[in-house]
């Protein structure tokens, strides 16, 4: 995430992965902070937390950082407290959302741009890959989406006349080539494509012109 913001630290900062984090994980980390803020938080709430962070620890720790401010809760409590509140849960959401939606517009537009111009007909696969995550529905996504189901989108709004020139070889090599694509983000490689597929049903409209 350094290099989103400074890319003069790009090719002079190596990446440390540290996933994947486990549910069990997750659990160690929240029993020692609910237990040193002296509270206690619902199982219905917490189970959300740890659904909505796709195995991202910082996300979940964001989460439950969100959730004790908006219970006035910023350091340890004198008496045990319990917070079971599904509303404040949704205010966590919403607000995470607006915290990342300009990091994350910056995000798509990059992978957009990446498409190639070169040539009469280009493929603009990156395009197309980002139209897939803002249009397709979030179902589809989380669990991860097949080569052929995206081949299949992509053929159903791609540019070209004969959509039988879009090649499951084409799609092979776009997949191929997200690795580094999300490297030279600077985000970390195994969550981009995740956060993305959470985001995409809330910019159905952006521009990435």
């Amino acid at each position: 995430m350094l290099m989103v913001y400074n890319p003069d630290l790009l090719d002079r900062v190596t990446e440390i992965p540290v996933e994947p984090w486990r549910s069990d994980d997750f659990d160690r980390v929240i029993e020692v902070g609910c237990k040193l803020l002296n509270i206690t938080i619902v199982s219905d709430v917490l189970a959300r937390f740890k659904r909505e962070a796709f195995g991202n620890i910082g996300l979940l720790q964001e989460f439950l950082k969100h959730y004790c401010e908006l219970h006035g809760v910023i350091e340890t409590q004198e008496k045990t407290l319990s917070m079971v509140s599904n509303t404040q849960a949704q205010a966590v959401f919403a607000r995470k959302l607006e915290d990342h939606r300009t990091q994350l517009v910056h995000c798509l537009q990059q992978i957009s741009a990446k498409s190639s111009t070169a040539g009469e007909d280009p493929l603009a696969l990156p395009y197309y890959l980002v139209r897939c995550l803002l249009e397709l529905p979030p179902s589809e996504i989380e669990g991860g989406i097949t080569k052929q189901r995206l081949l299949e989108f992509v053929r159903e709004i791609h540019h070209r006349n004969d959509k039988r020139r879009v090649r499951v070889g084409d799609i092979t090599r776009l997949v191929t080539s997200l690795r580094q694509i999300q490297v030279e983000l600077g985000t970390p490689s195994s969550t981009t494509i995740t956060i993305l597929a959470e985001f995409a049903w809330s910019m159905p409209d952006i521009s990435l012109c």
